[in-house]
C-alpha cells in the first residue's frame, strides 16, 4: 500500500509540473513568425546581393532618369513587371516542398519573363505607358498594404482586388496624365526599389511584406510577416526619395510634355 501511494503521489506531482508549466507566467500565447522567416532575417545569400543590388541600381535610375530616358525606362518597367509576374505565378504554382533549387528556380525564372517583357515593350510604345502607371500603382498598394501587421487587408483574395485596382488606376492615368504620372510613378518605383533592395541586406521585414502579398494566392507559399521599427523607417524613406525623385525630375524635364520628346 505505501509504494502504491508513493507511486501515485509522484504521478500527481508530474502531472502538477506539466500543467504548472503550460500557464506558467502568462496565459496568453504570442503569435509567432513562422521559421522560414526567421531564417530569412538572419541570413544573406548570393541571390539576396544580386537582387540587392539590381534593386538598389535600378531604383536610382528610376528615381532620376526615369522621364528623361526613354527607351531604357520602358524596358527597364517591362523587366520590373514581368518579373513580378514571373514571381508571382511561381510561388502560385510552388508545390509544398518547393522546387528543386527552390530560390534559383523563383530569381532567375521570374528575371528570365522580366527580360522578355522588357524586350517586348521597346516593341510597342503605348502598351509601355501603360505598363509604367500599372507598374506604379502596383508598387503604391504594396506600400499601402504594408502598412499594419500581416497586411491591411489579410486575406488573399482582398489584396487581389486591391492591387488589381490600383494596377487599373494606375493604368488608366496614364493616358491622360502621361508625364506627371510617369515622373510619380518611376520615382515611386525608384525609391520603394532602392529600399526594397536595402533590405536585401538589412533583413529588417520590407522586403517581406512584397513577397507575402505577391505570394498570398498559394497558403503553402504564404509569408507572414510583421511591421516594426525600422520597417516603418524604410517606408518612410521610400516617401522622402519618392519627392526628391519628383523634384529632380520635374527639374531636368521642364520643357519636355511627354515621354520621349
Amino acid at each position: 500500500m505505501a509504494l502504491d501511494l508513493a507511486g501515485s503521489l509522484n504521478i500527481g506531482n508530474t502531472i502538477s509540473n506539466t500543467v504548472g508549466g503550460i500557464f506558467n507566467s502568462s496565459d496568453t500565447i504570442s503569435p509567432q513568425l513562422p521559421s522560414n522567416v526567421t531564417d530569412v532575417l538572419h541570413t544573406i545569400t548570393a541571390n539576396d546581393g544580386i537582387l540587392g543590388a539590381v534593386a538598389i541600381g535600378v531604383g536610382f535610375y528610376f528615381l532620376i532618369l526615369g522621364f528623361k530616358l526613354y527607351k531604357p525606362t520602358m524596358f527597364l518597367m517591362g523587366f520590373v513587371a514581368g518579373a513580378i509576374a514571373g514571381y508571382s505565378a511561381l510561388m502560385h504554382f510552388r508545390p509544398a516542398g518547393g522546387y528543386p533549387s527552390d530560390s534559383n528556380v523563383i530569381m532567375y525564372g521570374s528575371g528570365a519573363l522580366g527580360l522578355m517583357t522588357g524586350s517586348l515593350l521597346l516593341c510597342i510604345i503605348k502598351l509601355g505607358i501603360a505598363i509604367i502607371g500599372g507598374v506604379g500603382g502596383l508598387f503604391l498598394s504594396l506600400f499601402i498594404l504594408g502598412l499594419r501587421d500581416f497586411g491591411v487587408i489579410e486575406y488573399g483574395t482582398g489584396r487581389t482586388i486591391f492591387i488589381c485596382a490600383c494596377v487599373l488606376v494606375g493604368i488608366i492615368s496614364a493616358f491622360f496624365l502621361e508625364k506627371h504620372v510617369v515622373i510619380v510613378a518611376t520615382s515611386f518605383v525608384g525609391g520603394y526599389g532602392i529600399c526594397f533592395g536595402i533590405d536585401c541586406f538589412a533583413k529588417v521585414g520590407f522586403r517581406t511584406a512584397s513577397e507575402a502579398f505577391l505570394s498570398s494566392g498559394n497558403s503553402s507559399s504564404l509569408v507572414e510577416f510583421q511591421t516594426n521599427p525600422k520597417v516603418i523607417a524604410l517606408c518612410v524613406s521610400i516617401l522622402v526619395l519618392t519627392l526628391g525623385g519628383v523634384l529632380i525630375q520635374y527639374r531636368i524635364n521642364g520643357g519636355r510634355k511627354r515621354h520621349g520628346d
